[in-house]
């Protein structure tokens, strides 16, 4: 297998068209065409539904981008792994909920650029259930989430507990709630 027509096939699942595929890969639009179709032909299915606009991946070319997703990044882990300069490089991708600020994950982001600077750091911000599927999906390296007291994240992801944190409701004023609330 070709990696490029693979990052070719990621490029334009991730973009959407073909057109901002070959300008993210500095390619021609026809050089990333061909690349989709020797990945086509060498697995044997179709991969994108050509009539959809933007593009969109057909049931073969979802199970295709998610698998190549996690082989591409297989690769750079190789390529990292076996540098000979020791220095740490690629990308590494942390999903957070919107409930963990800004202004709480400066300093530690910062200590990580600090001490990796080949590596660039990639925050991606969605609900837990969300950021759980993506780690479990290899579309991201870790994630802070929050989970209810006493759940537990799925089996085959490693996790720590970093503590518990209260919930606040805020209300107006004129809005009457018993003194002790609960999200029921």
């Amino acid at each position: 297998m070709n990696t490029h027509d693979l990052v070719a096939f990621v490029a334009v699942v991730e973009t959407g068209s073909i057109v901002a595929a070959s300008a993210r890969l500095n390619l021609t639009q026809p050089g990333v065409t061909r690349r989709i179709q020797n990945l086509e032909e060498m697995l044997g299915a179709q991969l994108l539904d050509r009539l959809s606009k933007p593009l969109k991946p057909t049931a073969a070319g979802i199970e295709a981008y998610e698998q190549g997703r996690r082989l591409l990044r297989m690769l750079d882990d190789l390529k990292s792994g076996v540098a000979s300069d020791g220095v740490v490089r690629g990308e590494f991708r942390l999903g957070l909920t919107p409930y963990l600020s800004e202004a709480g994950l400066a300093g530690p982001l910062d200590a990580v650029r600090a001490e990796f600077p080949a590596l660039a750091v990639r925050v991606v911000a969605g609900l837990s259930p969300h950021q759980v599927d993506a780690v479990s999906r290899n579309e991201l390296d870790a994630a802070a989430i929050c989970i209810p007291d006493g759940a537990v994240p799925p089996a085959d992801l490693a996790a720590d507990d970093l503590g518990a944190q209260p919930v606040i409701f805020v209300v107006a004023r004129d809005i009457k709630l018993p003194k002790s609330a609960d999200l029921e």
